[in-house]
This record gives structure tokens, sequence and C-alpha cells, in this order.
């Protein structure tokens, strides 16, 4: 299954770790929509951003 650690599908196979969480980005079955999974909600801004991995 593909999936991306950004909406905008650049950064393929990685997990983003912004937040203090988890989160990726699939396509729906039909492809037209990007559906985000997250393990934390959204909070403030991290003062620094990871590199997804």
């Amino acid at each position: 299954m593909r999936f991306w650690a950004d909406p905008a599908m650049k950064a393929e196979g990685q997990i983003n770790l912004a937040y203090g969480g988890r989160s990726i980005y699939l396509l729906d079955p039909g492809g037209t929509c990007v559906i985000e999974f997250m393990t934390k909600p959204y909070a403030e801004v991290p003062e620094s951003r990871p590199t997804p991995v």
C-alpha cells in the first residue's frame, strides 16, 4: 500500500513525525482524495519539524 508523509504526496513511504505523533496520507480507493491517519491530534506548531522517516 502506498503512503506519504505529506498531503502533497512528495515523501512517499515516509512517516510524518511532526507534533509528537505519527501520521500518514493515503489515497482513497477511487484515487480522488487524500486521507490522513494520525496518532495524535495537532496542537501548537512544533519548534522544529523533524525530517520524515
